[in-house]
């Protein structure tokens, strides 16, 4: 087999969205970074460009904060109408005018923290008088009494000083002033402060004994640039927008309670995971210099606090992808093991019914099905008039378990990759034939889908059964 049309078949899986294997719960029995020691083991220095991270320390240090620092660190980080809960918008003058009037009503409480508000990113920013090099020059001198006078500002008989961006729900525009807002409706709501609730309904929770809200608990603790900072500014009614300190720690831990559902419902927490909308990177979707990253499929969390002069967005991205990198195709080899050391083999039961399991880079692979004497993955192939060298089944964990059963789908694919990349080739959108979504639960007998598959496992975690609902069998694992 070529490597090039192992490459077509990898491409055309079309597995659902979501785990290929179940997530591994223990990584100390695999020795996976010694394979990559020389990657792991490189500077920094070395391993990013020099523009982007141009040094990675200073001549001289802020006097306040800690010198040493690790985990407990603390470093500054983080649809209904949001008017109906904050009163005052409602008293903000309203005319027809979009270029110069948010529509209000149409910011919900789900649009502040998706940034799909469509309002601006600041109440106020660095004004810029001296642009010489793009050709304008104004000194505040040069102003008159009419140009110098502030008309804006919101309050009774004035306008806004920042216009909206984008209609809201057009599309994300990074927003202080929307997670700002969501503050208010906080602390209006639950009738606390900010820096109470979150304590009491985040922090306490998670086990963030080093995160703030306001102020830092501890600037001995505290890694402060020496060169100019916000440490210890107090942002008032946006601290919510940008003035929680924490600890790298307390990210992971977090980031770990997310993932576990400690702080919402697993529905809850499923639902907020799910995007909103994208921004035009597939890859980024705000701006910050505290950064969480969670990989769900593997139960993975990545905290990355920064400060300094180079706390850009790229260099977290960078450091992001380095780590990102060497790691989950590690932790998914060692997915990939767990899945075949536990349910890879035979499964036998009587009337001439069996079925083995191996793992593949694409899943539970089955390679052999034979259901009361008949072949099934010939006999789904005539079903669908498909070639029967071309029919594969792999099966999903679907995170559904009751006791010690838990429930997989199965993707059954007639077609090869050749005839999958033609009607491809046909469409505009990329891997438009992969309709797997589509087709789960879809083809039953007897009131139970021929993609439904229970195993069951025995108390030392081995997987001892296999039921393929549709057909009534319990098959046991003969090896």
């Amino acid at each position: 087999m070529s490597l090039n049309y192992v490459h077509i078949q990898a491409q055309f899986l079309c597995p659902p969205l979501g785990p290929i294997f179940p997530a591994p719960t223990s990584l100390s029995g695999y020795n996976f970074p010694a394979g990559n020691r020389t990657n792991q083991s490189r500077p920094p220095e070395r391993q990013f460009p020099a523009q982007r991270i141009r040094r990675l320390s200073w001549d001289s240090l802020n006097t306040s904060g800690t010198h040493n620092v690790t985990g407990d660190t603390e470093i500054s980080t983080f649809p209904t109408q949001s008017r109906k809960y904050i009163r005052r918008l409602n008293n903000l003058p309203q005319n027809n005018n979009n270029l110069t009037t948010v529509d209000l009503g149409a910011v919900t409480i789900e649009a502040l923290p998706a940034h799909l508000g469509g309002i601006p990113a600041d109440l106020t920013n660095s004004a810029l008088f001296y642009l010489a090099e793009l050709g304008q020059e104004l000194a505040p001198s040069q102003l008159s009494a009419a140009q110098a006078s502030l008309t804006c500002g919101g309050f009774a008989g004035s306008t806004g000083c920042s216009w909206d961006v984008y209609a809201p729900w057009t599309t994300p525009v990074y927003s202080n002033v929307g997670y700002a807002l969501l503050g208010l409706v906080i602390e209006n709501v639950s009738g606390k402060t900010y820096a109470d609730y979150l304590q009491e309904n985040i922090l306490h929770p998670s086990n963030m004994n080093c995160t703030s809200v306001g102020a830092p608990l501890n600037s001995s603790i505290g890694f402060i640039p020496a060169e100019t900072n916000w440490w210890g500014t107090p942002f008032g009614f946006e601290n919510s927008s940008g003035g929680i300190y924490a600890s790298n720690n307390d990210l992971s831990s977090f980031g770990t309670a997310l993932l576990s559902s400690q702080l919402l419902t697993p529905a809850a927490t499923r639902t907020w995971m799910k995007p909103k909308t994208f921004t035009p990177s597939s890859g980024v979707s705000e701006t910050t210099p505290g950064f969480i990253a969670l990989v769900p499929d593997y139960d993975l969390v990545f905290a990355i606090n920064m400060a300094g002069p180079d706390n850009s967005l790229t260099a977290i991205q960078i450091l992001l992808s380095s780590v990102a990198t060497a790691l989950v195709p590690a932790v998914d080899d060692v997915a990939k093991a767990t899945a075949a050391q536990k349910y890879s083999g035979t499964y036998v039961a009587a009337g001439m019914s069996s079925i083995t399991f191996a793992v593949d880079d694409g899943g539970l692979f089955v390679s052999a099905f034979t259901a009361n004497g008949a072949d099934v993955l010939v006999g789904y192939a005539a079903m669908e008039g498909a070639d029967t060298g071309n029919t594969s089944i792999r099966l999903y964990p679907t995170g559904l378990s009751s006791g010690n059963e838990s429930a997989w789908r199965a993707v059954y694919n007639p077609n090869s990759a050749e005839e999958l990349a033609d009607v491809d080739a046909q469409l505009f959108f990329p891997q438009g034939s992969c309709q797997s979504w589509s087709e789960m639960d879809l083809t039953t007998y007897g009131l139970q889908a021929l993609d439904y598959f229970v195993f069951t496992e025995h108390a030392n975690d081995t997987v001892t059964t296999v039921a393929p609902r549709a057909w009534r069998l319990v098959l046991n694992r003969a090896d």
